[in-house]
């Protein structure tokens, strides 16, 4: 329940701030971010400090300007700015905090990720309710910041990737990320295909110590052979085998200092998780040809779409590797489950390929995004999204894209069965009402009329009593006073058949 309602406020704080929901280049953000500061702390002026791109925003008069400091003043100032009041003299290494000279003490509100600043809310004064109030926005804040550290740090790898969405899901999934990315311990990530995979993998490694370190990217599921994933996991010596004219690092190696991502694990055949499995175990690999290990410090990063808790009763994957690469795990939620994130998705895809192919701009219609949102299951996550979204602004001739443009990899649309899929939900994976229905409806990733399509389709098979259902949706019977409280709270007044 605590969980339910710890969402629930976090994407309540989302909505509030529609504006802040979509992610801007970092300057935008910031200068969005500072109007709200100025409005919740009835303050001017204030100002914004994020510590990774040492940059300093200060808004004054309506206008915002942005410093970006030195790398000698950037501890000293993420230091300073711990304390809730710190005195304007010790901020004037920056020159955009001697706004603040005249107010004496400036107030610090910290915007964080789990307990970590990736940015501070400045104001002037030492008001503690300013502070309170500003509490809630430092928050959100501290999600869409953490954002931008990643998308700065993945620039650095040449990719330009974002972890997108205002759904409690993706926060949840920011917060395991940020919290496993410290560690040394490998890390599984576990979703569909086209879910975004190693996106979160490079995400755990540019957060992580080892952020100055390779990483190196191999598909487990991609190579033909053992020998050739063999050559490709610990490399060869020179004359190993024919046409080896040289020796070879493999990717071990080459992921030395750093991390190494093993995508689709679960494809990898028995013999090579056996080798796997050695070089986690001793942190040595044997190249081919060679009777010498070679040291290693990687740290493994692992991710497919099975289920490998499963594979290992079936003994089609090691029981031990198993235990090895997943003391930490990391799952990303299908797209069908955070519906609410498909328009922010959307608009960012339709901008992105439009300023990389040089175009106009295009947008969706209002009648498209809800075709997107509602009327189709999206087998292939989000890499299909982004697919058909691609597609739609080539053939739609004007600025408008609509419904009639979007073409699904499928071939048709079709209606989204609701009550069909969560029931399904609930009765073949064992799950309960709290943790399927109401937790996204507290969430407002389901809507009130789906909630009762529910609850009338299990009627339906129950003969229409509201105790039945509560055990066909998996509740104890000391579950059943609060949920005829849920239905009754929220407008749903069913009544047991006389």
């Amino acid at each position: 329940m605590v969980e339910d309602e710890s969402d629930f406020r976090i994407s309540a704080l989302a909505s509030s701030f529609p504006d802040l929901v979509e992610l801007f280049p970092l300057r935008t953000f910031i200068e969005a971010l500072l109007e709200h500061t100025e409005k919740a702390a009835g303050a001017d002026p204030v100002a914004c400090y994020v510590p990774f791109s040492r940059q300093i925003a200060v808004r004054r008069q309506g206008r915002t300007r942005v410093e970006t400091i030195g790398e000698d003043l950037k501890a000293l100032l993420f230091e300073t700015l711990q304390s809730d009041v710190v005195e304007a003299r010790r901020l004037r290494g920056a020159k955009s905090c001697d706004v603040f000279a005249d107010f004496g003490t400036v107030r610090s509100v910290p915007c964080t990720i789990l307990s970590r600043p990736v940015g501070f809310l400045l104001t002037p004064g030492s008001d503690a309710l300013v502070g309170r109030r500003l509490q809630p926005l430092a928050r959100l804040a501290g999600y869409y910041l953490h954002r931008h550290e990643i998308e700065v740090s993945i620039e650095r790898l040449g990719a330009k990737v974002m972890i997108m969405g205002c759904s409690a899901a993706m926060f949840r999934l920011q917060e395991a990320v940020e919290r496993f990315s410290p560690l040394r311990e490998p890390v599984l990530i576990l979703g569909e295909s086209g879910s975004g995979k190693e996106i979160v993998a490079q995400a755990v490694h540019v957060l992580s110590p080892r952020r100055d370190g390779p990483f190196v990217s191999v598909n487990c599921g991609a190579t033909p052979s053992d020998n050739l994933l063999q050559d490709e996991f610990f490399g060869h010596e020179r004359g190993a085998f024919t046409g080896a004219m040289f020796a070879k690092d493999g990717c071990c190696q080459q992921a030395h200092g750093g991390s190494l991502f093993l995508d689709e694990i679960g494809e990898m055949s028995h013999e090579m998780q056996t080798l796997l499995l050695r070089t986690l175990t001793v942190g040595e690999v044997h190249r081919i040809g060679s009777q010498r290990p070679t040291t290693v410090d990687i740290r493994v990063i692992s991710a497919t779409h099975k289920d490998l808790h499963e594979a290992t009763g079936k003994r089609t994957f090691r029981r031990d590797l198993y235990y090895r690469i997943s003391p930490f795990q990391i799952h990303i939620p299908p797209l069908r489950d955070r519906r609410s994130d498909i328009r922010h998705l959307a608009r960012y895809f339709l901008s992105h390929f439009a300023e990389v192919n040089r175009l106009p701009a295009k947008r969706l219609t209002p009648a498209a995004v809800r075709a997107l949102e509602q009327q189709y299951s999206w087998p292939g996550n989000v890499r299909e999204l982004e697919n058909l979204l691609m597609r739609a602004f080539v053939t739609a001739q004007g600025i408008d894209i609509d419904v009639e443009h979007l073409e699904p990899d499928s071939g048709e649309w079709h209606a989204n069965d609701v009550p069909h899929d969560l029931l399904g939900e609930i009765r073949d994976r064992g799950r309960s009402f709290w943790e399927v229905i109401h937790g996204p409806f507290m969430r407002r990733e389901l809507r009130r009329d789906e909630v009762a399509q529910v609850i009338h389709e299990g009627l339906g098979r129950c003969g229409g009593r509201l105790k039945t259902l509560a055990a066909y949706l998996n509740l104890p019977p000391e579950d059943y006073a609060r949920f005829v409280s849920f239905l009754h709270r929220h407008g749903l007044r069913y009544r047991d058949p006389e």
